[in-house]
């Protein structure tokens, strides 16, 4: 029931979001760029990352979009992380229930609820597409204010 519940409020079938899409979409997006842009700088600094540095820009031609805004994680991202990090930990404890009680269900019940879940998210494949196409269209924006 949960599911369904929130497939109706965040995977409304419109192109134009409502209120509380756009907040979240918004918060979504912020919280990919940064996740992105922290999962850069750590392979950059990885044995690994320094080695494809090396082999694919041994003449540091490439340093500026290596050591701008685009590719590194500035105090906004820090603070997204910190705050998904802390809403992550809230949710920690009712989904690993929620998943427990799932999993003491017998296979016919598990399996119910599992098809109930894929027939929402099908029944609702409209709207996640227009989510979809706007988180793309809020990541593209992001990348427009780095590269100014």
């Amino acid at each position: 029931r949960g599911v369904k519940q929130l497939a109706d409020i965040l995977l409304v079938p419109e192109p134009e979001p409502t209120p509380l899409q756009a907040i979240v979409e918004d918060e979504i997006a912020r919280l990919l760029g940064a996740s992105a842009r922290q999962a850069a700088a750590q392979f950059r600094e990885s044995p690994a990352g320094r080695l494809a540095t090396n082999v694919l820009d041994p003449f540091g031609l490439l340093k500026p979009l290596r050591d701008g805004p685009l590719l590194n994680p500035d105090e906004q991202d820090e603070t997204v992380l910190e705050s998904s990090s802390k809403i992550a930990a809230i949710a920690e404890r009712p989904t690993r229930e929620a998943l427990e009680m799932l999993r003491g269900l017998p296979s016919d019940q598990q399996q119910r609820a599992l098809d109930s879940v894929v027939r929402t998210l099908w029944e609702n494949r409209e709207g996640a597409g227009y989510v979809l196409q706007r988180l793309q269209d809020r990541l593209r924006q992001q990348v427009a204010v780095r590269l100014e």
